[in-house]
């Protein structure tokens, strides 16, 4: 997006994450972080739950929370989320089916 970013170790990021099913079926949705930038991991607390990710390589993927979307469904899923000392940013926040 158009936001700056301010940093990473020390730095909390808010974000709002809009989560859709505009289908007939049934699916999950996965929130993904991407280590986009190099060696990456942070600390999550995603609607109240605590997930971290350990450092991983450079483009490694590790799946934070798993959503079951009914048909016809919508989620506001609220992120926080601060980065782990040693760092590369930028990561990307990926959500997949």
């Amino acid at each position: 997006g158009d936001e700056v970013l301010a940093g990473n170790y020390g730095v909390f990021y808010d974000i709002t994450v809009q989560l859709e099913n505009p289908t007939n079926e049934t699916d999950d949705v996965r929130l993904v972080f991407e280590a986009a930038g190099g060696i990456a991991g942070a600390v999550f607390e995603i609607d109240g739950r605590r997930a971290e990710i350990p450092q991983l390589a450079a483009a490694g993927e590790r799946t934070l929370l798993t959503y079951r979307m009914e048909p016809g469904t919508k989620k506001t899923v609220r992120v926080r989320t601060v980065p782990l000392s040693g760092s590369n940013y930028p990561v990307k926040l990926i959500v997949r089916p």
